[in-house]
């Protein structure tokens, strides 16, 4: 019986080693979250009056493409931004 014993737990140590392998292999082997090869982004902030986003009061658009940054109207708290790859960058 002690044979058989021992038996079961190298089995279990190697079962064990193998799922820790094959875990961190993938882990590993995953490929991160790509972005595109951006040289620059257009971002747009939209300002809301509140947190229901229903009145907008304010934006400013970030054009790092043509290196401007412009704002009209009042910055809050309450802003939504999104954000697009320059089509073409500066030379």
């Amino acid at each position: 019986m002690r044979i058989l014993k021992s038996c079961w737990t190298t089995r279990t140590a190697l079962l064990i080693m193998l799922l820790i392998a094959l875990t961190a292999s993938i882990v590993v082997l995953v490929p991160a979250k790509a972005y595109a090869a951006c040289c620059g982004w257009r971002v747009t902030e939209r300002y809301y009056s509140d947190a229901t986003l229903t009145t907008q009061v304010g934006t400013c658009f970030d054009d790092e493409c043509a290196g401007t940054y412009t704002c009209t109207g009042t910055q809050t708290a309450y802003e939504t931004a999104t954000q697009t790859c320059c089509d073409r960058c500066l030379q």
